[in-house]
């Protein structure tokens, strides 16, 4: 599948970096601080939630595929995004479960 990159200008540094692109909730981006492109090994991957005011805000986020942060604003600094591909939401979301049904484990002793 091509990937689908939506570059936002360098030249748009200001309050809301995003402000020409639209998003979808529930779909997965890849943000990226200097490389347009959005390189999947130096990403933040973020499942987008909504928009308030100049601020993004992300169900959950990763940038590892291992940690995951759930429910808080997209990080400043990020100056690029595009939506992920499916093989890319395949591999997030495969990880983001596997991550919540370990913790879930841990926190029961393996006890239902």
């Amino acid at each position: 599948m091509k990937k689908t990159t939506n570059p936002v200008p360098a030249d748009n540094p200001g309050p809301d970096p995003f402000s020409g692109v639209h998003f979808t909730m529930g779909e997965l981006y890849l943000f990226h601080r200097t490389i347009p492109a959005c390189p999947a090994d130096s990403s933040l991957w973020g499942v987008f939630d909504k928009r308030a005011d100049a601020t993004l805000y992300l169900e959950s986020s990763s940038t590892d595929l291992i940690h995951f942060t759930r429910w808080h604003p997209l990080p400043e600094g990020y100056r690029y995004c595009r939506r992920a591909t499916r093989s890319e939401l395949r591999d997030y979301t495969g990880n983001l479960s596997w991550t919540e049904c370990s913790l879930t484990l841990a926190r029961t002793g393996g006890v239902r």
